[in-house]
Order: structure tokens, then sequence, then C-alpha cells
């Protein structure tokens, strides 16, 4: 097989080799993109449970370069959530009783979508609440819940409200390691600011230990 000259192809070409089968191509094209730091154009695609390789490590592999090459914008950002969302809501619909495909998309899909919400919080600009709230509306795995928690941080009170209050309801994080402290965070500004929305985070909260630290917050006023 002849060589191929990685260093001297332009930037969109390399592009196209980041989703590359051939894992050593696909390292090496990203390093060279991010070197340049590319402007060429966005390198998400739209994932579908139909593209294949749809939950592999190349959907990985597309997120970071989106981040490595400063083209994480809150377009493309909320367009390659958008894309991970439907694989997420139509791979039970889409391979029904098949534990190989949802173990393929629980390995890549959700830090994926994990990832893709890191990189957004990195820069205001490229958080759209919306797409948030819509991935919280398709039952996201714990991984993608603390990033969604972590990411409030990043919100103003009004915008982390229903977000917030709908990790509250998520009972089965009580025993977490991490997510009742990142929930509490989370809520702790807007618990600060406003009583009423206090008070209705209180009464929905799923996760005991939250519940003790909104009530003994409110007790400070």
């Amino acid at each position: 097989m002849k060589p191929v000259a990685l260093d001297k192809m332009e930037s969109d070409a390399l592009i196209r080799l980041v989703p590359e089968n051939d894992i050593q191509i696909a390292r090496h094209a990203m390093r060279l993109l991010q070197e340049r730091h590319a402007k060429t154009r966005c390198v998400t695609r739209e994932f579908s449970t139909d593209d294949e390789p749809g939950f592999s490590h190349a959907m990985l592999r597309t997120v970071w370069m989106d981040h490595a090459t400063g083209e994480m914008t809150a377009k493309n950002s909320s367009s390659a959530l958008g894309g991970m969302i439907f694989a997420l809501t139509s791979v039970e619909e889409k391979y029904p009783g098949d534990r190989r495909e949802r173990e393929r998309f629980s390995k890549y899909g959700v830090p994926s979508i994990s990832w893709q919400i890191r990189f957004a919080a990195e820069d205001f600009d490229a958080l759209s609440v919306p797409t948030l709230l819509e991935i919280l509306k398709v039952k996201p795995s714990p991984i993608v819940r603390l990033a969604l928690a972590s990411a409030c941080q990043r919100l103003t009170v009004e915008q982390r409200k229903p977000i917030v209050l709908t990790l509250l309801a998520h009972e089965e994080d009580k025993d977490d390691a991490n997510l009742p402290l990142m929930d509490w965070y989370a809520a702790e500004p807007i618990v600060a600011a406003d009583v009423a929305w206090a008070a209705e985070a209180l009464a929905a909260c799923k996760i005991p230990k939250v519940s003790e630290y909104i009530a003994r917050r409110m007790s400070e006023k």
C-alpha cells in the first residue's frame, strides 16, 4: 500500500479522514487539524442508527475534533446533539431486543453526548438550553445527567431552573457518588435567589441529600 502524506493534504480532506476506520490515520489527521486549528467547516455529522459506524469511536472522534478546531458553535452543537438525541430515542425502536446494539450505543453514543455537552459548556455561546431540555426528556444515562448538572454552572439562574428541577426528580441518583452534590451545586444559586422556586424544588426533589441542603439553605434566609 502506497504511503499517504497526510501533512500535505488540505484541511477539508483531513476532516473526512477523522471517522476513518484506520485509527492511526484518523489520529494523525486529528493531530494535524488541531495543530492547524482549522477553520474550514464543522466536522460533526448528523448521526443516526443507519449510519455505520454511527455507534462507534468515530462518533467520539468527530465531537473531539469539533472542539479542537474551534467549530463548537451553538448552531453546530445543537445540530450534533439533535442527531445524537434521535439515535438515543430510536435505538430501542430500530433494534428491539438487540443487546449488542444497545451496548454499542452505551459505549460510544452516551459518552459522545456527554462530551458534546461538556465542550459546549466551555463556551457559553455554544450552550442551547432547549437542546439540553430535549436531552432530559429522553431519560439520559447518569453520565449524561452529570454532564448536564455540570453545564448548569455556566447558565444563568433563570436558564438553569427547568433543567435542575428535572434533574432533582431522578430518585435513582440518590446513592450516586457524584450526582447529588453536582445537582446541589447547580441548584444552590437558584435557592438563594428564588424562595418560591426553592419551595417547588423541595417538594419535587427525590434525592434526600439535596432536599436536606435545600431546606437548610432556605432556613438561613
